[in-house]
């Protein structure tokens, strides 16, 4: 009888563990889990990875609060670098937010401590994601915007350039002003680009836009704010 508080006690910390490894394990019709821990097994983009959890199930995971410039973008492959040096085929832990309409997972991703979509900010890897900030407590929001203007200043990763392209800017011009502004307003990702290519050109509809080419060859027009909209139809800039 001696030992009963000590098997209570016991209990009552293997219990949080014990509901962690059976929510990983349910189906995807069941509730989300509140949190995971796995491996990184792959690295799609700068904010996105899949995570392996020990009874075998995966997870894809957007990082919540930030957004990475797509692969067709500069900086692109450098911010999937970025993510892969932090995460690849490393145990992290992840903290859900919501599903998407794609089954995917909004997360906050940790590896020893370190909030890893804090981190990419930090580098200059990606933008913090104010679609979506709303979601964030007032702390990590804070804390959010303050890595990327800090990075800004310091003209670190993507913001060594003078006017860099938002990756929601990217995707309304590529694939239609609704792609990112629905409930979910997740970056649209991983589209067929056979499909793309596949498409007519589009037509200019706006003859007095001045359209100029990139050093990498892509076609593009200043907003109303100054910054850079690149188009798909690269026919609408002068020839290089």
């Amino acid at each position: 009888m001696r030992h009963r508080p000590l098997v209570i006690s016991l209990l009552f910390l293997c219990a949080p563990i014990l509901a962690l490894s059976q929510s990983a394990a349910l189906s995807p019709n069941e509730k989300m889990p509140g949190m995971i821990e796995g491996k990184v097994t792959a690295v799609t983009n700068g904010d996105q990875l899949t995570v392996r959890t020990r009874n075998g199930r995966s997870y894809v995971i957007l990082l919540h609060g930030i957004d990475a410039p797509e692969a067709e973008q500069d900086f692109g492959a450098e911010s999937n670098k970025a993510l892969t040096q932090l995460v690849m085929n490393r145990t992290v832990s992840v903290v859900f937010h919501r599903e998407t309409s794609k089954g995917q997972y909004m997360g906050t991703v940790f590896y020893e401590g370190q909030d890893i979509g804090l981190r990419l900010l930090e580098i200059g890897s990606a933008w913090h994601y104010k679609r979506v900030s709303g979601e964030q407590s007032s702390d990590a929001r804070a804390t959010y915007a303050l890595a990327e203007l800090k990075a800004r200043e310091a003209r670190a990763g993507l913001w060594a350039d003078q006017m860099p392209i938002p990756p929601w800017e990217f995707r309304d011009e590529f694939e239609g002003k609704d792609a990112a502004v629905g409930p979910d307003a997740i970056p649209a990702k991983n589209v067929d680009a056979a499909a793309k290519a596949a498409q007519p050109p589009t037509e200019d509809l706006n003859p007095g836009r001045v359209y100029m080419r990139g050093p990498r060859g892509g076609c593009y027009y200043l907003n109303a704010a100054g910054a850079k909209v690149y188009v798909k139809d690269k026919d609408l800039c002068p020839k290089p």
